[in-house]
């Protein structure tokens, strides 16, 4: 709805500025296309500012990182000779998960 709000306080500008004219003597038709020209290269000029305020500028939208899975390992250093054992953790297998029967309507 802004560009709307926009659009008519444009149009109601244009509008006064034909009146004007018209109360001044001069020819409405060529007082309508100086003046409907004259607002769209206001219009046109409004487009081009707001397009470079608004233009996006950076790597856009920042991502979170992906984290990637480890294995959780555990080391354990035995005495001097700096040995380490890794723990692997144990898997887990997910549930099965059952399958409903369907009733058959006949």
């Amino acid at each position: 709805m802004p560009i709307l709000k926009y659009l008519g306080k444009k149009a109601i500008n244009t509008g006064m500025g034909v009146a004007q004219d018209a109360i001044a003597g001069e020819n409405v038709l060529q007082s309508t296309k100086r003046n409907l020209k004259r607002s769209a290269q206001d219009i046109a000029a409004d487009i081009g500012e707001r397009a470079i305020r608004f233009a996006q500028t950076g790597k856009g939208r920042k991502r979170r990182r992906m984290k990637k899975k480890k294995l959780e390992v555990k080391s354990r250093f035995v005495s001097n000779l700096k040995k380490v054992r890794k723990v692997k953790r144990r898997k887990t297998t997910s549930k099965r998960k059952r399958k409903r029967r369907v009733k058959s309507l006949f």
